[in-house]
């Protein structure tokens, strides 16, 4: 009762289901920026979550119940909740706390682990508004900074597509052949189909520089485009 009390009284808070390592970490970073959450977990031990939280424990409430069920979301307060993050290691629940979640209340944005890409679209026809793949991003950062010895490449995200995978990275131009260059001599969309999207210079950030844009040597451009594309585009300029 105590629990349902605090919960009455929040609104716009954040639900975080699974509280297993990302999700931790997922619930820390919330509390760093001052949100309202409420934890939901079957199985964990709440003195043992408690001692891995670093934030404002005063703004998190913890529920130990299986989210899979309409009880516990409600008790969540799923209704006024504005946002659900699930990342249980089973896609078939994340999915299913998905439905759920969207069935008591259809405006919630529902941020989802997926640990199979192949059930992408059951997490779609789910209403999950934003699929992560969280251990084929960090898989791709691991091996790339290892395999041929890419130091220079830093992949902030990934956007599957259907059948195609997007990317945004972070490229350090010194010691490449982009240095120097205009961007609209470069041809990046004609000849790879990538644009570069933003710059970043002495902790500057230059959001959609223009074509007549010359890249500084000390510059950080990030560029999204189909994998494809960034593949041959790092053959061209940064090998």
């Amino acid at each position: 009762k105590r629990i349902e009390r605090k919960v009455s009284k929040m609104k716009n808070h954040i639900i975080v289901v699974g509280v297993g390592n990302i999700g931790t970490h997922v619930v820390n970073q919330l509390l760093r920026y001052d949100e309202k959450v409420v934890a939901i977990d079957k199985a964990v031990n709440e003195n043992a979550f408690f001692e891995r939280i670093h934030g404002n424990k005063e703004k998190l409430i913890l529920i130990n119940g299986d989210a899979t069920n309409e009880e516990t979301l409600l008790k969540a307060g799923i209704r006024e909740a504005r946002a659900l993050i699930t990342t249980l290691p089973d896609d078939s629940l994340n999915v299913f706390v998905a439905l759920t979640a969207k069935n008591l209340n259809n405006k919630i944005y529902i941020v989802s682990n997926i640990n199979n890409l192949a059930n992408l679209t059951k997490f779609i026809y789910a209403g999950v508004d934003y699929p992560i793949a969280t251990a084929e991003i960090a898989s791709i950062r691991i091996v790339e900074t290892v395999i041929g010895n890419k130091p220079k490449e830093n992949v902030i995200d990934i956007l599957n597509i259907k059948d195609k995978t997007f990317r945004v990275e972070i490229v350090d131009v010194e010691n490449t052949k982009l240095s120097g260059g205009k961007i609209e001599d470069l041809k990046l969309k004609e000849k790879y189909n990538i644009f570069i999207v933003g710059v970043i210079n002495n902790e500057k950030f230059l959001m959609g520089p223009s074509k007549d844009y010359i890249i500084n040597p000390k510059d950080k451009i990030i560029v999204f485009g189909e994998s494809s594309g960034l593949e041959n585009f790092r053959k061209d300029f940064l090998q």
